[in-house]
C-alpha cells in the first residue's frame, strides 16, 4: 500500500487523511496535538467551502452542528442598529465540533504519531532527533499552518511579515443569547477607526466571539502578556451591554490571531512535499476564508491527483487551480485591514467583508 505523511492534523491535514484513506493510500499524521489545539474559538464555513465539503462527501458528518447564518448585523455601541446585509449558504460551527466529527470517519489504514515535525539547522525535517524519513513516503503533505516547518524546509527564504491588523477570539456558553440572535452574526462597530468586537451565537448554545483591532491604533500585546487582562483593559470604556457582560463575565482564555502576511512561496508542490492551508497562503481573519481555502486545497489536489500520474504534472495544475483565488482573497484582506484601520467607522459600516465569496 502507497503512504502518504501528513504534517499537521488540523483542517487540511484530517480532510486530506480522509479523502487519501478513500484511495487506498496508507497515512500517517504527526501532530504534536492532533485535535487539541486552540479549539475554544469557532470559524464560518463560506459557500466555497461548504460546497468543497458536499463535493468531497463530508457535509453529513458535520450538518447536525452547523448553524446558519441568515443576515450580518452591524450596530454601533449605542445597540443602533446601522446595517444588515443577508448572506447565504453560510454556517458557523466550534472547531471542536468540526474536527471531532470529522475525526470519526478516519479508518484502519490512518496512524497518528503525536510527536514534534521540527526543521534542524542543516534545514532538514526531523521527528524524534532524527531525520524524517522523506523516502518512504509517496507524498508529504505540509498542513502544519501559519508557522509551518514544511514551508521553511521547502522555502528558506520565505518570511512572514505582521499584518497591520490582529485578532483576538475565544468563545463561551449563553443559551439564552444564542436563541434571541439565533441565525445572526453580530458586529460592533466604535466610532473610533481600528476595532471592533463580533459575536456568533451557536445553536449549541456557544457563543463565538472575536475582537479586531489595527495595531496603529491597539498595540497588539507581547507575546508572554497576559491576554485576558489586555483584552479587559482594551474593551473597558466601551458601554454596550454585550461588550460589558463580555469583559465582566467571558474572557478567560482568549487567543491571540496574530495577522500575518506571508511572501516567497511561488508553488505549493515541490517534488512529493505540498503545502496546504496557512502554510500555502496565509489570509487575514476578516476574509473568513482561511479555513474555505483549507478546504479547497485538499479538494484541489486530490482530484488532481486523482486525473494526472506525473508528479510535476500534478504539482502544475494544483498551483494553477488555486493561484487566482488564494492571491484575490489575500490582497482583499489586506485592502479591508488598512481601510479597517484608517477610516472612519461610517465606511466601515457599509463595507462588511464577509460578502467575500459568497458566489463562490
Amino acid at each position: 500500500m502507497s503512504k502518504i505523511a501528513i504534517i499537521g492534523g488540523g483542517v487540511a491535514g484530517l480532510l486530506a487523511a480522509l479523502e487519501l484513506q478513500k484511495r487506498d493510500f496508507h497515512i500517517d499524521i504527526f501532530d504534536q496535538n492532533f485535535l487539541q489545539g486552540n479549539l475554544g474559538f469557532g470559524f464560518l464555513l463560506m459557500p466555497n467551502g461548504v460546497n468543497a465539503l458536499k463535493e468531497m462527501g463530508h457535509w453529513e458528518a458535520i450538518k447536525n452542528w452547523v448553524t446558519p447564518a441568515q443576515k450580518v448585523i452591524t450596530m454601533n455601541d449605542a445597540q443602533e442598529i446601522k446595517n444588515i446585509t443577508p448572506v447565504d449558504n453560510v454556517f458557523g460551527i466550534s472547531r471542536t465540533q468540526f474536527l471531532q466529527s470529522l475525526s470519526k470517519l478516519i479508518q484502519s489504514n490512518v496512524t497518528y504519531y503525536q510527536e514534534y515535525v521540527g526543521i534542524n539547522d542543516q534545514r532538514r525535517l526531523t521527528y524524534g532527533g532524527v531525520p524524517f524519513p522523506l523516502e518512504k513516503y509517496d507524498w508529504i503533505l505540509g498542513c502544519d499552518g501559519s508557522h509551518s516547518v514544511v514551508r521553511k524546509y521547502l522555502f528558506p527564504d520565505a518570511e512572514t511579515i505582521d499584518a497591520p491588523t490582529y485578532e483576538i477570539n475565544g468563545s463561551y456558553y449563553d443559551e439564552t443569547f444564542c436563541a434571541q440572535n439565533a441565525g445572526s452574526l453580530i458586529k460592533i462597530i466604535f466610532d473610533e477607526p481600528g476595532i471592533a468586537v463580533g459575536f456568533l451565537p451557536l445553536k449549541t448554545g456557544q457563543v463565538i466571539y472575536y475582537i479586531q483591532l489595527a495595531k496603529k491604533k491597539f498595540p497588539a500585546p507581547l507575546r508572554n502578556a497576559d491576554l485576558a487582562a489586555f483584552t479587559k483593559e482594551t474593551l473597558s470604556s466601551f458601554q454596550h451591554p454585550w461588550i460589558k457582560n463580555l469583559v465582566l463575565n467571558h474572557i478567560h482564555t482568549p487567543y491571540l490571531w496574530r495577522g500575518r502576511i506571508l511572501l516567497g512561496v511561488d508553488q505549493y508542490i515541490v517534488n512529493n512535499v505540498v503545502l496546504m492551508g496557512d502554510a500555502a497562503h496565509i489570509v487575514l481573519p476578516f476574509t473568513s476564508q482561511g479555513a474555505n481555502m483549507a478546504i479547497e486545497d485538499v479538494l484541489s489536489f486530490t482530484t488532481t491527483h486523482d486525473i494526472i500520474s506525473n508528479k510535476n504534472v500534478v504539482a502544475m495544475a494544483h498551483f494553477n487551480n488555486r493561484r487566482d483565488d488564494c492571491e484575490r482573497i489575500a490582497f482583499e484582506g489586506m485592502e479591508y485591514a488598512h481601510l479597517f484601520a484608517t477610516e472612519p467607522s461610517d465606511f466601515m459600516i457599509e463595507h462588511v467583508p464577509l460578502s467575500f465569496d459568497q458566489n463562490s
